[in-house]
């Protein structure tokens, strides 16, 4: 045997869903409704291709330091191999002053 109060009850909560469905879908559908969220997408688009684009120009920005970074001890290095050539030499020349 169905209770009528349970019966009852489970007419009201599904009468009450569907209005609150219609409801919603009247909402969903309007125009003011549909222009809030495109404008919403649009600012949060416009955000993310912000932050795309802030993001890029650092990593550029990186890779740009990096290589200067790379040149500047690349040329370290060769005044470095110079200096330790000149280095002997003068070591050379003072051996021989000092031998002559």
């Amino acid at each position: 045997m169905d209770d009528p109060l349970a019966g009852a009850l489970r007419q009201s909560v599904e009468a009450w869903e569907r209005e609150v469905a219609a409801y919603w879908n009247d909402v969903s559908r309007s125009p003011e409704f549909l222009t809030r969220v495109g404008r919403q997408l649009s600012a949060s688009l416009r955000s993310q291709q912000h932050i795309r684009a802030t993001l890029q120009a650092a990593a550029w920005n990186l890779a740009a330091a990096r290589q200067e970074r790379a040149r500047e001890l690349a040329a370290l290095a060769q005044l470095e191999a110079r200096l330790d050539a000149l280095a002997a030499r003068l070591d050379r020349l003072e051996r021989q002053v000092g031998d002559g």
